[in-house]
């Protein structure tokens, strides 16, 4: 006996359309971008930032005898690296064998933004650097943000506030003291404040976040109190509320860093590791509002931190992990501003994997997309994403960014939101003393179908029963049928017969779990398919 599908159906006008002009992107993930120079080894770290123009920045770790260097490359939206073979140089001051890291963003002209510590002094100094699109130093060798040699700035990060401003933190070491200190540039460089902010009590561990009126959040560790903190800076420097907000008293696990982002409303978005008992942590999930109020009474609890954005309606979708005995899997939720779930996704790896890290998640016209790195083995693994419709069902479950031989290290996707989205990562290959930076574009154009248009009167209500598809016809429909995935690719198509019963069958084949649009002549349906 033939088994009917869970699937929902909804009629709609499909408008097909090819990109304007071809990618220089490769679209085999046997072959993916090759970022750092063809000659170098060594290479790790790669951070990511989203232009205005849909190109991408790439900047990462060069280690060349024994020194930490820092490089910078521009990847325009069709894939052509602007930099040349192997990238630019921004720093290339001697360091040690480790790095205490930096971090990148691009301002509303396209010119990347970089926050960098080397120890050009013999202790660690934090400096910023300005670079155009055409690779032009704008601000020579670095704005020192420190105001003497004393303190090392460790674990430096930076947002550009709604204004243009550039918000700078660091991790501030003096002898035993640590704190959490936070300048302001402006846009030619300039000390907004002549100073900084110093967070006293803190860990080092922190995570910020833009808000309105050239304002922004930090949150942070208190270690000795095993809290997490949020304070709203104004755009002099001053704290905005009598206090911080205590995000979760006493169980925050301050041994890993927050994750942040802002949920579209002056607030911040909040994941965190929280301590349920000794022996077990789960991931946790918070927004404060401008105001320093706790929007939930209860934070929401996942099995592991999860990644965060928001979407256009300023919904909250993250993405974990959850499983054991290397029997990972990922699901996806959607949380509206009140804290109640939109929708949550199944299982959505057809098969537990032995483990799964997820690099990002990214919204696109209120649609999500996870990228994650599949561990098969032994220095084997993959790179692959899973794509969500504004619903939470599947349009691809399987999508593919990079299976080259490599352990796929560290990386960081970058998306600027309306569909053009690069992850870069460190790899290994095959060489165990290598180390080369690789990029990928993912999902560059959204679902090209037009949602638009609703027709109940028309009875097109098509159905998928192993490897058919079948619709109640009358004899003078059209009688073939069509399958599109929801970037607009043909999957199937096939002639449709009518049987005595009055229904149209058309035998399509296997289609995997996901979403698609059946075409027979002018009417058109989405079906969601569920194994």
């Amino acid at each position: 006996m033939k088994k009917f599908l869970n699937l929902t159906v909804a009629l709609l006008s499909l408008t097909l359309c090819l990109p304007a002009g071809a990618s220089q992107w490769s679209q085999n993930p046997m072959e993916n971008l090759l970022v750092s120079g063809a000659d170098d080894i060594n290479q790790d770290y790669p951070l990511t930032c989203a232009c205005p123009d849909g190109s991408t920045y790439v900047g990462w770790i060069s280690w060349e005898d024994e020194t930490a260097c820092l490089k910078l490359q521009l990847i325009d939206k069709d894939g052509d690296m602007k930099f040349g073979d192997g990238g630019i140089y921004i720093s290339r001051y001697p360091t040690p064998t480790w790095t205490s890291g930096f971090d990148i963003v691009s301002d509303k002209d396209g010119n990347a933004i970089i926050v960098y510590s080397d120890r050009r002094n013999d202790v660690w100094q934090a400096y910023a650097y300005k670079v155009s699109p055409s690779g032009e130093m704008l601000w020579n060798d670095g704005v020192a943000l420190a105001s003497n040699n004393v303190e090392s700035c460790l674990n430096p990060k930076l947002i550009i506030s709604d204004a243009g401003n550039i918000i700078i933190g660091y991790q501030a070491l003096t002898n035993s003291r640590n704190s959490i200190k936070v300048t302001k540039l402006t846009p030619d460089g300039s000390k907004a404040w002549g100073g900084h902010i110093e967070i006293t009590g803190a860990n080092g561990l922190f995570a910020m976040a833009p808000s309105n009126q050239d304002s922004f959040l930090v949150t942070w560790f208190q270690a000795d109190r095993g809290n997490l903190a949020v304070m709203r800076y104004t755009a002099n420097g001053e704290e905005a509320w009598n206090g911080p907000t205590i995000v979760d008293e006493g169980s925050a696990v301050v041994s890993t860093e927050p994750l942040a982002c802002s949920d579209g409303k002056g607030g911040i978005v909040v994941s965190w590791r929280h301590s349920l008992y000794s022996t077990q942590v789960d991931g946790r999930l918070q927004n404060v509002d401008r105001d320093g109020k706790l929007l939930w009474a209860e934070s929401i609890a996942f099995s592991n931190v999860p990644q965060i954005c928001t979407d256009n309606d300023n919904n909250i979708v993250a993405a974990y992990t959850t499983g054991k005995d290397n029997q990972d899997n990922i699901f996806m939720s959607k949380y509206d501003t009140d804290g109640d779930c939109v929708w949550a996704s199944r299982e959505l790896l057809e098969s537990p994997s032995y483990r799964i890290a997820i690099y990002g998640v990214s919204c696109i016209n209120g649609e999500a997309v996870a990228v994650y790195r599949n561990i098969l083995g032994l220095r084997m693994a993959t790179i692959d994403y899973i794509h969500l419709d504004t619903e939470g069902y599947p349009v691809d479950m399987a999508g593919k960014v990079s299976a080259m031989d490599g352990d796929k290290g560290f990386g960081r996707l970058a998306s600027d939101g309306t569909g053009q989205m690069v992850l870069a990562w460190s790899d290994n290959g095959s060489n165990r003393n290598g180390g080369r930076i690789y990029a990928q574009n993912i999902l560059p154009k959204v679902a090209s179908v037009d949602r638009i248009s609703v027709d109940e009167a028309s009875h097109f209500h098509p159905v998928y029963i192993d490897g058919v598809i079948k619709y109640r016809a009358s004899a003078e429909q059209e009688s073939r049928i069509t399958v599109y995935d929801m970037s607009g690719r043909r999957i199937a198509s096939c002639g449709a017969v009518l049987n005595a019963e009055g229904y149209a069958e058309g035998h399509t084949g296997y289609l995997a779990a996901g979403v698609y649009i059946v075409k027979c002549g002018s009417k058109s349906a989405k079906i969601i398919i569920n194994h």
